[in-house]
């Protein structure tokens, strides 16, 4: 239907304008409660002692103002949130430019190159000499981790079939399917119930943020880490929040940026503040906005409790003080709303 015609407010409401993505890599996220909760068991403190949190190594590392402790990766995988262990894509395969500090050496970031665009970005970072590069110092720790990511996947895609679930994006990862075929088929029927009922309510949903910026009626929103709908929807169902989520359908063969990577361990050459690893992401954000590359970015910043919240900015200052990891959700593609 013509959105246009039945909401209120202009539509779309995403800039539609060329977008550049910085991915990260992850194996695991979290819920803030799920943090929240480790660290009071596991030390005793409150979220608002700790000033930042880093996972390196195989360990996590709790910052305070006068101590920094730490503790195995594996005591706090439990509190991981379940649908981690369905995702097999460690390393942001749709992005420009993909980050994380597997493979690099501590006080190092692994960058992967992925499209011509992020490549020639990179290019006038280095040539502006605000990160230095080295060859990937350990290419078999990121190929292991990869093959183990999938493996993970695999399993945990079979669990969840014995349970009665249909986990139908990892059947589909590698399949040649045509997206606006997909969109013919969803745009006249699938509605948010059914959306709730296929991914959010199976575990799957990574609370993106996607189908909350498409809904041409703002009826969706977040809280603990999931979408919900404030109202039923609209007489004429519009199927655009089925179409949207990464978890109805993956389209990865299509559109994964996999093809002709580089990859490189960076590091940034003034790193300061909460920065995590080699400092490259707040880096190359600062860097793009000064040089007027990029109008604004959308990233995360934290309360006091180091909650994450979603905010879009053009001010540099802004950048350098949300640096660091918070290793919880948020949905961080609503934060488009912001850039429109």
């Amino acid at each position: 239907p013509k959105v246009e015609e039945r909401v209120y407010f202009p539509y779309p409401f995403w800039p539609t304008g060329k977008q550049f993505i910085i991915g990260l890599f992850c194996t695991e996220n979290f819920s803030h409660n799920s943090v929240k909760t480790f660290i009071e068991r596991k030390w005793g403190l409150s979220m608002n002692e700790v000033e930042k949190v880093n996972i390196s190594g195989g360990r996590i590392y709790v910052h305070t103002a006068d101590d920094v402790v730490s503790a195995s990766v594996v005591e706090l995988t439990p509190y991981a949130r379940g649908n981690c262990k369905l995702c097999p894509d460690l390393m942001a395969d749709f992005a420009d430019i993909s980050v994380g500090g597997v493979g690099s050496r501590d006080g190092y970031s692994t960058v992967v190159l992925r499209t011509p665009e992020g490549k020639e970005f990179f290019k006038k970072a280095l040539a502006a000499k605000v990160v230095e590069a080295e060859e990937l110092h350990n290419k078999k720790e990121l190929d292991d981790l990869f093959e183990f990511d999938k493996k993970m996947s695999r399993r945990s895609k079979k669990s969840r079939e014995k349970k009665g679930y249909a986990i139908t994006f990892l059947d589909k990862w590698d399949d040649e399917d045509d997206p606006n075929e997909f969109a013919r088929s969803v745009n006249e029927h699938n509605i948010f119930t059914e959306l709730e009922e296929d991914i959010i309510l199976t575990g799957q949903c990574v609370d993106c943020g996607a189908c909350g910026l498409v809904c041409p009626d703002h009826n969706i929103r977040f809280d603990n880490d999931r979408p919900y709908g404030i109202n039923r929807c609209p007489d004429v169902p519009c199927g655009f929040c089925y179409m949207v989520c990464p978890r109805t359908q993956s389209f990865h063969k299509q559109w994964a940026k996999t093809d002709g990577a580089e990859l490189y361990s960076v590091r940034a050459a003034r790193v300061s503040g909460g920065v995590q690893d080699g400092g490259v992401v707040s880096t190359l954000l600062t860097f793009g906005l000064e040089r007027e590359m990029f109008e604004t970015v959308t990233i995360n910043t934290s309360d006091d409790a180091l909650k994450p919240k979603v905010m879009t900015t053009n001010d540099v200052r802004q950048v350098r003080e949300a640096a660091g990891s918070k290793y919880s959700v948020s949905p961080s593609v609503l934060g488009l709303r912001g850039a429109r």
